[in-house]
């Protein structure tokens, strides 16, 4: 495990280079120029250039990349091209929204799917295993910014019952909490429908294994054997799943927050690719890499300590 570790360690900032360098590649040679959009479409060509100085973006590409990679090794992101601001403290406030938003969803996706799917599993082939199954087929099929949308007009103007946007003063607050309930149920939504549907399929299979029969066989509660044995042996498959999905409620991070104007990282990326940005989207980028790299690690770990006889 040690040696494991030391490895996957020692592979991440490899991995994050090329990261780094892929991103300032396609950032460089995205069509727009920050400084034409930053002096306006009626300036000179001398104000374009002066802010083109400013900015550092008149120096050839290799010199601005050994700029921004020295900067970065020291913690230094800059300022955004935009707000005028350091760009670190607007991305950790982000980062913290996002990931707040994504506990939220993966709390209640993992604590509704997994019920869900061992119900669906138990009672197989009834009406309830069908009206399960048939939730999470509706979980899985609509898209999420149209359910998002539908839900927005019905219980939020319509209703009343939730803020229509934005996030509230403190996390833990009844406002903050009804303010990051919607984005929530969307982000969590097609993943629980997939660990229901995985959650199922795997407790089918466990529950036909031998060992299952032989604790039967010698009087144990069904609970005991639902709960201690058979769950215990579907969780596996389930834990790299979970995690999986994790580093990819990112990706759907991005729609939500748009739709919900969630002020997350990934509403602040977008703003920033609207607005070409660029150290903006380039530490966006970085950060997302860092988050997907640190959740796949933990989900490696987290599967060897589950199960022992894994040995990396």
């Amino acid at each position: 495990m040690k040696k494991y570790l030391l490895k996957r360690l020692i592979q991440l900032p490899i991995i994050l280079l090329g990261v780094i360098a892929i991103t300032f590649l396609i950032v460089q040679f995205t069509p727009g120029d920050p400084a034409v959009k930053l002096a306006g479409s009626s300036a000179r060509v001398e104000d374009i250039e002066a802010i083109r100085t400013q900015l550092g973006l008149n120096k050839p590409i290799w010199e601005q990349f050994v700029d921004y990679l020295v900067n970065v090794l020291h913690g230094d992101f800059g300022r955004s091209f935009v707000r005028k601001t350091e760009i670190s403290t607007d991305l950790m406030t982000a980062l913290v929204n996002t990931v707040y938003l994504i506990v939220f969803a993966r709390i209640w996706s993992v604590l509704a799917a997994i019920p869900l799917g061992i119900l669906a599993a138990l009672k197989q082939n009834t009406w309830i295993d069908k009206a399960c199954m048939g939730l999470t087929l509706v979980g899985v099929s609509i898209p999420q910014f149209w359910l998002g949308l539908m839900l927005m007009k019905f219980l939020c103007l319509q209703l009343g019952l939730f803020p229509i946007s934005g996030m509230g003063e403190s996390f833990f607050s009844l406002d903050g909490v009804l303010h990051a309930f919607l984005p929530a149920l969307m982000l969590g939504l097609p993943q629980m429908a997939s660990i229901s549907r995985l959650t199922r399929s795997e407790m089918l299979e466990v529950m036909r294994q031998d060992y299952i029969r032989t604790a039967k066989a010698k009087g144990l509660r069904y609970k005991v054997i639902v709960i201690k044995h058979a769950l215990k042996n579907a969780s596996l498959p389930l834990i790299t799943v979970i995690g999986t999905q994790t580093g990819y409620m990112l990706s759907g991070s991005v729609v939500i927050e748009n739709i919900f104007a969630w002020p997350g990282l990934g509403r602040y990326s977008i703003t920033a690719i609207l607005g070409n940005d660029y150290p903006v989207i380039q530490a966006s980028i970085l950060l997302f890499a860092v988050m997907f790299l640190v959740v796949n690690l933990i989900v490696d770990l987290t599967y060897s300590a589950v199960d022992p006889r894994i040995k990396y």
